[in-house]
């Protein structure tokens, strides 16, 4: 990042066309091995795991009056000398909603803005989630704007979360660069604390450059209803070492350079490498999930498997 560079608008890392997002239902794998170290717990999960009536077959136990005789399992009563039912795991319709942070603060990054991160990411998920059956909504904060789309099933609520995903960030992009934004006094998890149990599951993906206490006081209310994961969406300078040099950045319409020395960039390191322990202490402290974007799409999906978020 030390020379400015004009970047065309087709360019993945400052856009979000539509045929890019729908790209990103191809990356649907899962990693050997799961990492879920370091996230804070989850209380409670999704796919409920009551025994009772439903479509999968859990376990074996000896009859008792009242079970429903069309359960018996005849070979294995014949066998034991006794009746057995068969019990059958209850299954619920997954559901999530993706609330996606599309403000101004978004758009900024080294490598890419983190918006088109942010985006990207929450595209992959709602193709993996409508792919495996289960309902998927979205709403996406901007300064200006809330938009939200229920939870549906299918291929066709993928599109229309892709769609709308692209739509939204174009004029996102267009306002944070032009600094035509109003910032609302309410994030987005405050705004959360407003859907119903139709939204199902949340999964929160922002940079959280907003972290103050009334944010902490909205989290922890929206945590006393709702599931909630959080993915910090991450530029690299903030996980990777920062060498010393002159930086060129544009905020608007506006050309500035800043230069680093020796000094400024161990001070800066050591100051953000503060903010993700005070970070991480604090949705520990709440028991809200806390990932981050650097692990990949792979990963990210296989610790939201793993917390029960996603199928």
């Amino acid at each position: 990042m030390s020379k400015l560079r004009a970047l065309p608008e087709h360019d993945p890392s400052v856009s979000l066309s539509l045929q890019n997002l729908i790209d990103t239902r191809f990356d649907t794998s899962y990693p050997t091995q799961n990492d879920v170290r370091g996230l804070s717990p989850l209380h409670g999960q999704i796919q409920a795991r009551h025994r009772g009536q439903g479509l999968e077959f859990d376990d074996l136990r000896a009859y008792s009056s009242g079970d429903d005789v069309r359960h018996i399992d005849w070979k294995v009563s014949a066998r034991h000398n006794q009746l057995h039912t068969r019990l059958y795991r209850e299954e619920k319709e997954q559901r999530i909603t993706l609330a996606l942070d599309f403000t101004s603060t978004m758009f900024t990054g080294s490598n890419e803005l983190r918006a088109v991160q942010a985006g990207r990411l929450a595209a992959n998920l709602a193709w993996h989630e409508t792919g495996a059956g289960s309902r998927c909504g979205l709403m996406i904060q901007t300064d200006n704007d809330l938009t939200a789309l229920p939870a549906a099933l299918g291929d066709k609520a993928a599109l229309n979360i892709c769609a709308e995903i692209a739509k939204t960030f174009t004029s996102a992009k267009a306002a944070a660069m032009n600094d035509r934004t109003t910032t609302f006094a309410r994030t987005i998890i405050d705004r959360l604390r407003g859907t119903g149990r139709e939204a199902g599951a949340v999964i929160v993906l922002s940079g959280l450059d907003t972290i103050h206490d009334p944010f902490r006081q909205h989290l922890q209310a929206l945590h006393a209803g709702k599931q909630i994961a959080v993915i910090c969406i991450e530029d690299a300078l903030e996980y990777n070492a920062i060498a010393p040099g002159q930086y060129q950045f544009k905020s608007g319409n506006k050309k500035s350079h800043i230069t680093l020395g020796d000094a400024q960039t161990q001070h800066l390191q050591q100051r953000l490498s503060e903010q993700t322990r005070e970070l991480d202490k604090m949705f520990l402290d709440i028991g809200v999930p806390l990932l981050r974007s650097r692990r990949g799409f792979s990963q990210t999906r296989a610790s939201l498997h793993e917390l029960g978020f996603i199928t």
